[in-house]
Formats: structure tokens, sequence, C-alpha cells
């Protein structure tokens, strides 16, 4: 067994705090101050739940997971006029995904990493602005049951993206255009989404763009990936691919500009229809989104969803996007003007959840994800899809204090070698990332230990 413990040095955890202060205090203004530890928490989220009473609490992820089970059950304080929408981000693995739904949020809430299928399973995130409520689903990259079978993967990789989409009200489609692959053509699963869920309005969003070098690629990207179709217009009507004039870009680019303006200020859906039979619209009921995970209906879904096969293969692109969005979630380049978008969508709806609530996620079970995310960074190849994570300390003292502790349970002698590394030093930069990750989302002091056993070992122990 290998242990490693991490406290942040106190400078970079007193710009934490800096951070933490200055968002308190913007939230003062928009929230009734109250502190949220442990005893006072309960017995206000007690008496909300008893009462049905309009309290409003500073959003944060707490550290007990009562707290958090609570304020999920709490009532929303709706406002005068609400408006709520659900949305979708669905992707290919590693289209930065989570990376934009943190952003969007404003709060560390999901895991990322480098690697592909760092979110296991569907996430929820809520943003609450003034009167609108957004409910953001993080989903696993679309993937396929053969490569489910093949990697031996969890089966909600697979079944998690497809139930986020039944319940969803609007689509966004996150491309990674820095890639080859993404900016010649859309994902086949994606497109096969897509077909399926025809009926719902979707956007498409363009991930680190900052990493392509000139913007008349961004646009040749743009007419492959809407089959040069935005909002049921053409987007760049008689553009020939030699001409890449900057005046001529600037227009195209104003263009774009103007059509997610269009669709903002209308607040309307596209009615526009596809070359794909709406035979296939799958139109299932609130019954039939909960059984989704049953194997049956699974199976059906499943069937249907590929028969559109046909038509994904014969094109690159989607033509049924009502706006498009360049961005670097990373840079949050182009953030706000997304979010600002999606917010406008919103129709008149009461909202899901108070204000309060962030996340659905169990503060410890996010933590182990914020621990195997920074695995997942530290270590190549197959390594970080071997290990397992095991909380075996999760202690918080009067003062709000968490002290945590984490066995890295490795199957192999070799795994455990490569995740220590030399003297330790990846053991550390793991400690030291997945500290940092806890601390931006629970926004409190907070140490972490790990330790490194072989699977067997640990058996042994229990």
């Amino acid at each position: 067994m290998v242990c490693c413990g991490s406290m942040m040095n106190s400078r970079i955890f007193s710009r934490s705090c800096i951070a933490f202060r200055h968002s308190h205090k913007i939230l003062n203004h928009t929230f009734i101050a109250s502190k949220f530890l442990s005893s006072e928490a309960n017995l206000q989220l007690g008496k909300a739940v008893k009462d049905s009473d309009q309290i409003i609490l500073p959003r944060k992820i707490p550290t007990h997971k009562e707290e958090q089970h609570q304020l999920f059950k709490l009532p929303p304080n709706q406002p005068l006029n609400p408006r709520c929408l659900k949305v979708a981000l669905i992707g290919a693995p590693n289209a930065g995904k989570s990376t934009l739904a943190n952003k969007l949020i404003g709060w560390r809430f999901s895991s990322v990493s480098n690697k592909v299928h760092t979110t296991r399973s569907s996430t929820l995130g809520v943003l609450t602005e003034d009167d609108t409520q957004i409910i953001f689903l993080d989903t696993p990259g679309l993937t396929t049951e053969k490569k489910i079978k093949k990697h031996a993967m969890e089966r909600s990789l697979l079944v998690d993206p497809h139930s986020v989409l039944l319940e969803a009200d609007l689509i966004v489609v996150v491309v990674d255009v820095s890639t080859e692959w993404g900016r010649n053509r859309l994902d086949m699963e994606v497109l096969k989404a897509l077909h399926a869920h025809q009926d719902k309005d979707a956007i498409l969003v363009m991930n680190k763009t900052d990493l392509v070098k000139t913007r008349s690629k961004l646009l040749k990207m743009t007419r492959v990936l809407t089959n040069n179709i935005v909002a049921g217009e053409k987007v760049s009507h008689n553009v020939h691919e030699h001409e890449h004039s900057q005046e001529r870009i600037d227009q195209l680019f104003d263009y774009v500009s103007s059509k997610n303006e269009k669709i903002a200020d209308t607040n309307q859906m596209d009615d526009s229809t596809t070359q794909c039979s709406t035979l296939l619209s799958l139109n299932l009921d609130k019954q039939g989104k909960l059984q989704l995970n049953d194997k049956d209906s699974w199976k059906m879904y499943y069937k249907r969803l590929n028969s559109v096969n046909q038509w994904s293969y014969d094109s690159r692109g989607w033509s049924n996007f009502s706006s498009v969005f360049m961005i670097s979630a990373l840079n949050g380049d182009g953030i706000y003007n997304l979010k600002r978008n999606i917010l406008s969508l919103a129709p008149p709806a009461s909202w899901v959840y108070n204000s309060a609530l962030i996340t659905n996620q169990n503060p410890i079970t996010l933590a182990r994800q914020f621990v195997l995310e920074a695995v997942m960074d530290a270590v190549t190849h197959e390594v970080p899809y071997q290990v397992e994570i095991k909380v075996v300390m999760w202690e918080i003292n009067d003062s709000g204090y968490l002290t945590t502790a984490f066995d890295i349970l490795c199957p192999r002698n070799r795994h455990m070698s490569a995740i220590i590394g030399a003297g330790g030093k990846v053991m550390r930069s793991i400690s030291q990332q997945a500290q940092q990750a806890m601390m931006d989302a629970f926004q409190t002091e907070l140490s972490v230990k790990l330790a490194v056993r072989h699977k067997n070992a640990s058996m042994e122990d229990s």
C-alpha cells in the first residue's frame, strides 16, 4: 500500500477562499443571506419541506449527503412568472460536454478529463437566473452496443444519453472541431439520435474553436456540419469554396450571429422537416421514458434508432439546427452568448427545483469521480479504466472542515506503479488535482489522502 496526503499550499487555497468570499458576496445580492452549515441547514430545509415555505438559500453543493438529499427534495421557490427548460448536452466521447456544462452552470459539478468516457452516467446541473431555470442534463458520449460489449463498459454509457434525450426540451450537440473527424461530419450516433428526435429543437455548438487556425476553416466546417442550412436558410447562399476573402468571411459570421439572435428574439422552435420519414419519430409518453432502462423497452428503442442508418450514412450534417455557436468551453470564449440564447428559449413553466440546488449528485459520489478524473489525467492507456475508487474516510468537523481518504484499487502491480510514479510524483499530482476539484465543487476547506492498493489485498482487508 502506498499513501499520499495532500494539503493545498496556502497560496493556492487563499485564492480559492478569496474567490469563494467574492462569490458569496455576489450571492447575497441575489439570495437571502443564510448559513448553510449542517445544523441550521437541516432546520431550515426541514421547515421548508414541512410547510412548503418560500425560503431562499445560497447555492451550494453540501458536503453532508443528508443535506444534499434534503436540498434536492426542497420545493421550488417559484417566482411570479417562472420559465423552465430541460437541455440535453450530447455528442461524441471527449467533445467537451462536461466542461461546457460546468461553464454554463458557473460551478464545478461534473467531472472532466482528457480521456474519453470520463462521464459514466448522466448528471444534472441547474442554472437559475432571475425568473428562469435551465436544467442541463450532461451525458456520456454517445456510443454503440457493440463497443460497450467489446470493452465491457457500464450499460449506463449506452442507455443514459437516450434516456436524457427523451426527457429534454432542447438538444445541444457539442462537436470537437479540433479533430479531423469532428470537422468533417457529425458523429454517426449523434445523427441517429437527431433523426429519432427530430421533433425537438437542436443547437450546434462547435467547441475548441481556439485550436482552429483560421475563420475560413470554421465557416467551411459550419457548412459541412449543418448541410449548409441553419434555421431553414442557406448559410452561405452562392459562396464557393474558394471565396475566402476577409470581407466575405465577416459577412458569413454576421449571418450566423443574426440567425442566433433571430431565434432568441422570437423564442420559437423551427418547424422545418427533414428527409427522414416522420414515422421514425418515437413519440414516447412519460411512462415510456421511465421504462427505457428495462431491457425489452431498450431493445425496441435501439432497434428503431438503428433503422435511421440509411439516412445517417447519406448525410454528413444535420439540416435542422436552429442556431450555431462557436466556442471554447475550456477558455470560456462564446459561453456568455450561448447561455443567453438558451435562457431566452425557456418557455413559461414552473421550476422543477429550488434555486439553491446545483446538482442532483451525492457529494461523496462526486468526490470519488474527481479522484478518478485525476487518475485518468495522470496516467495513460488502459490503466484508468481498470481502477476503482473506494471512499474510506469522509468526516466533517463542527467548523465544516472536511477530511477525506480514498483507496485507489488496481488489478495489477504495473497499474500501481504507473499511478505512484517515480518517487511518488504522479501520486502527488493526482492528490493535488483531486483536492482542487473538490474545493471548487464544495467551496470549503478540506484535505485529501490517497492510498494505492491491489484489489485482492483490499478484498482480504474487507
